[in-house]
């Protein structure tokens, strides 16, 4: 089978079994081919290879009539797997020449049925002459009616990302004014003829037949730039998965056919049992979901306040399985929050554990019953255990659904889940996240991440904050091998378990990163190959320090709730002979996910800002969520035509990278300029020489300016001096930096526990000290 290098990228099969099978494949190939070409004649062929494209990888097709029916276009398409030309041809039904490369033409795979079609050979291995010549013929076939296919990128992506646009196409246009028609591919990568988990051949389909679909979007002038073209592919995306909708179902029945694939496979495990299959894994969630749904019986939200376990998931799963919406109360947000949540979803049960109730006792109302993981495991008898266990093996979906009291009929738009905000800006909303929604953000991220059965994932984020929502159901509906930990602050437990169980991927805060690599010893992270951090910024020292200690690299990702919850991801590069494809630059988050848009605008009067210019970042995608409970008013300020309003700065590169640069509501207007208060924070912080974060930035009302920058800090008080004459020199502007009378000592920073700045309680505390009442002069 392929093989992964240790950063996780494709490269050739080595072992001597997997070169005998790509041997054995290319000989017979080409023997069927050479003696079969000379017995068909060249039209049959074509509409052989076409029926057969047709039948194996079926098309739907949105916006075929912006294809000119009688003239000459030039048709511009994503790159994502080997036979992206062929399904195009066999969905347009015209004469289409493509634009194909000398490497291109040369593969053994291809070479085979190539002459069979009209391809135009790009030359670049002689003198630049021979290009333009190829890209002139390609410009002569536009003029005389025919459509011309390009692959903008110039080669097939490795990184499941859509690549830069290169520069031969606008040569093309310079020889003709005809117009260019985007055009978008999905569902091609995981084919065998595409980059994902392998070489072609070496690997078998998922699928005998795969759904496969294409968008075609309004044709373009010829004097469209090539980043604007690359846009327009990718900004077909959002329409591309929403057609996925139908062919989806309720994200709990990935699980169990997930579960049933592969029985016996690790499903999960830690120091208390070492390994659980994925059988006995989906005979558990059922038996806990029969003997739970007595308690949901009549309710359509349920609370669930639970750590970081195989229970939290199974109960989650249950929800799912029931036709119910779970709601995972944030147990760290205090008791005015879990109030507001539990009256806004209209909860009458929660499901707890011990260990949560001794840490946070009285943090429940009144008004809720109350319910023990524990106390309900023991009550399920040995006739329940076994009835799991036949319903586990032998009973369909449908009839499972059935058995475990499913009360609430479902569909893919029906809620999966509401999860609150943690109020750190006021009172916490709860986002409405449905199942497609997360069924969607999970395959987004697994295009991007490239994850299978060898990786072993540490689940330490907890199920109340989206980003460990959406990990946890990676793990059960993706069938990854997970180790769980309730407590990421427990960074010897977890530098142990990384060790102990040979852990190879984690998600984690920042926060939580910045912990572990000055508690973890080197050797316990050795297995180690990704680590993705999302929720706040990355900080280049912490990049370095994880570089230095452990030989890895962190990856930045980000998103928000809203989102459930991820938009971007920094991948890794690919590289090879040839090849160099870029995933990730530095200070970026990475490239939007594959079916999401994103569109920078001016914040003042929403006009759209071009590449490179910081303003207002809005994003559009399947995995948007329906909107906050019972606030439509509130869902309408943020959520227009489809798009969300993220509330944060960032800019976009012509490349597609997104970099953030602050919050909207993380700025301090002053003196009628806006101070961002990340770029206050991460000068303090560079000018203090520590690894640790030591300072939060807020703002607080001032009779002259408006507003003023207070800072909390956690070093000793005599630094403080020298640091602001750092940044006095650093060239930062006056305006950004601090009046010394506006620091704050504290002992630690107020942070969630989700590992996120506690931006209420940082306001709270830095207008105890300098309340309203005080006049700032």
């Amino acid at each position: 089978m392929s093989r992964k290098s240790k950063n996780n990228v494709q490269t050739l099969p080595y072992s001597l079994t997997d070169g005998f099978i790509l041997k054995t494949c290319k000989v017979v190939y080409s023997t069927i081919t050479r003696l079969l070409a000379p017995l068909i004649p060249h039209k049959i062929m074509v509409e052989l290879v076409l029926s057969v494209i047709r039948f194996v990888y079926p098309c739907e097709i949105s916006g075929l009539a912006n294809v000119p029916a009688d003239k000459g276009a030039l048709i511009a398409s994503n790159h994502i797997s080997l036979i992206d030309g062929l399904l195009i041809r066999a969905a347009l039904k015209r004469k289409v020449y493509f634009l194909i490369s000398e490497k291109t033409r040369s593969n053994w795979f291809v070479k085979a049925w190539v002459k069979h079609f009209d391809c135009i050979t790009l030359v670049t291995s002689q003198e630049i002459g021979q290009t333009i010549e190829s890209l002139k013929l390609a410009a002569q076939k536009i003029k005389e009616g025919y459509l011309v296919c390009v692959f903008p990128e110039g080669h097939v992506s490795r990184t499941a990302t859509v690549l830069p646009f290169r520069k031969g196409i606008k040569v093309i246009l310079r020889y003709t004014e005809a117009c260019i028609v985007p055009v978008y591919l999905d569902n091609l990568w995981g084919s065998i003829f595409s980059f994902c988990g392998g070489r072609f051949i070496t690997r078998m389909p998922p699928v005998f037949r795969r759904k496969t679909t294409m968008v075609i979007g309004t044709p373009l002038p010829s004097s469209v730039s090539n980043a604007d073209l690359r846009k327009a592919v990718v900004d077909l995306g959002p329409i591309a998965w929403q057609m996925r909708r139908k062919h989806e179902q309720p994200i709990h029945r990935m699980f169990i056919r997930t579960m049933r694939r592969r029985p016996f496979t690790q499903a999960f495990g830690d120091f208390n049992q070492p390994k659980v299959t994925r059988m006995a894994f989906l005979i558990k969630t059922i038996a806990l979901t029969r003997a739970v749904n007595k308690i949901w019986k009549g309710q359509k939200n349920v609370g669930l306040m639970v750590p970081t376990t195989p229970a939290a998931a199974m109960l989650n799963i249950g929800a799912s399985i029931t036709g119910r919406t779970s709601v995972n109360l944030n147990f760290t947000a205090g008791k005015a929050a879990m109030k507001s949540a539990i009256r806004q979803a209209k909860i009458k049960t929660v499901i707890t554990a011990k260990l949560v109730d001794s840490r946070f006792p009285g943090i429940l109302p009144d008004s809720v019953e109350k319910h023990f993981i524990e106390d309900i495991a023991r009550r399920i008898s040995f006739l329940d255990k076994v009835s799991a266990v036949l319903i586990a093996i032998f009973m369909p979906i449908s009839a499972i659904e059935e058995l475990c009291g499913q009360e609430f009929a479902q569909n893919i738009d029906d809620a999966l889940t509401i999860i609150f905000s943690s109020g750190s800006t006021g009172e916490p909303k709860g986002a409405v996240l449905s199942h497609f929604n997360l069924i969607s953000n999970l395959r987004q991220t697994d295009q991007y991440l490239k994850l299978d059965t060898d990786d072993s994932i540490l689940q330490i984020l907890p199920v109340f904050h989206s980003f460990g929502y959406l990990a946890m159901w990676m793990i059960v509906g993706l069938g990854l091998p997970a180790v769980f930990h309730p407590n990421p602050l427990d960074a010897a437990a977890i530098g142990e378990i990384c060790e102990k169980c040979k852990v190879t991927f984690f998600f984690a805060t920042p926060t939580f990163a910045q912990l572990y690599l000055r508690k973890c010893r080197p050797e316990q992270l050795g297995s180690v190959k990704n680590l993705i951090t999302g929720a706040e910024k990355l900080s280049q020292k912490t990049i370095e320090g994880y570089k230095e200690r452990f030989g890895i690299v962190p990856r930045e990702g980000y998103g928000t709730t809203e989102c459930s919850p991820v938009v971007c991801i920094s991948v890794e590069n690919y590289r090879e002979s040839g090849i160099l494809q870029i995933g990730s630059i530095p200070g970026s988050v990475g490239q939007p996910l594959p079916g999401m848009s994103v569109k920078i605008i001016d914040p003042d009067n929403g006009r759209l800002l071009g590449f490179n210019q910081p303003g207002l970042l809005l994003v559009k995608g399947p995995n948007v969520m329906n909107g906050y409970l019972d606030l439509p008013q509130i869902t309408a300020e943020v959520l227009k035509d489809g798009w969300y309003n993220t509330g944060d700065i960032a800019t976009l590169d012509q490349d597609g990278f997104v970099k953030i640069t602050d919050r909207l509501s993380r700025f301090s207007k002053i003196g009628g300029e806006m101070v961002p208060h990340v770029v206050v924070e991460e000068a303090l912080q560079q000018a203090s020489g520590e690894e640790s974060r030591c300072f939060a930035v807020t703002g607080v009302p001032d009779d002259k300016k408006g507003e003023v920058l207070v800072v909390l800090y956690t070093i000793a008080c005599e630094r403080i001096g020298d640091i602001l004459k750092q940044l006095g020199s650093a060239g930062l502007p006056n305006l950004f930096i601090p009046r010394r009378e506006f620091f704050i000592k504290v002992d630690e920073m107020p942070v969630l526990g989700s590992g996120k700045m506690d931006l209420k309680r940082l306001k709270q505390i830095a207008l105890e000290v300098f309340g309203p009442r005080n006049k700032f002069r």
